[in-house]
């Protein structure tokens, strides 16, 4: 009877957990998607006017937007990954999916498919390793989704100010360099903004 109440626990505690972890990925996830539309928008909209077809640079920009804020919420199926000692099955993922992302934008420029059709295929590449990310972690973890809805936000009340220090630490490897190409793409001319990105 003790295994089967520690059993219980145990199943309770990890359910509450993953639960959490949603309520803390959607959450970071919200936040990012309202501060690219807003001061990230607002930032990329000189540099998007000069191009030679400012409209597809725009709709590039908000394909950036939603593949962004659907690969912050996705981090929760690699944190499950990590967790559940499943990072080899992830990386082998990773690097088929990356040279089939490489391959395919290879394609694209072979084909003259522009600033849009590389930017779509990039970021169609995002989302989908975030969806076998997902499927990765519900055959490893089938309580990924099935969570109690009253133990999760307690435990996430818990999980936040770790979970935030930890969001801010990788974001600032993301947004310092892609900061650096927004205020490069708006301070020099585009003819010379490519040769400053690779010196």
């Amino acid at each position: 009877e003790q295994s089967l109440n520690g059993r219980e626990e145990s199943r309770r505690a990890l359910s509450a957990t993953l639960g959490a972890m949603r309520w803390i990925y959607l959450r970071l996830a919200i936040l990012a998607l309202l501060l690219l539309s807003t001061a990230g928008f607002w930032a990329v909209q000189a540099p998007l006017a000069r191009l030679a077809e400012p409209g597809a640079g725009y709709l590039a920009w908000w394909a950036v937007v939603t593949a962004t804020a659907i690969s912050v919420y996705g981090n929760r199926f690699s944190a499950v990954l990590v967790g559940a000692d499943r990072i080899q099955i992830q990386k082998r993922w990773e690097t088929i999916l990356g040279l089939a992302n490489l391959s395919a934008q290879i394609v694209c420029l072979v084909l003259g498919g522009g600033l849009l059709g590389i930017v779509a295929i990039s970021q169609a590449a995002v989302v989908i390793q975030v969806t076998v990310n997902r499927r990765l972690a519900a055959t490893t973890m089938p309580a990924v989704h099935a969570c109690s809805r009253k133990e999760s936000l307690s435990t996430a009340r818990v999980l936040w100010p770790a979970a935030w220090r930890a969001a801010r630490g990788s974001s600032s490897g993301i947004s310092i360099p892609q900061g650096l190409s927004i205020f490069i793409a708006n301070a020099v001319p585009v003819t010379e903004a490519a040769s400053v990105q690779l010196a």
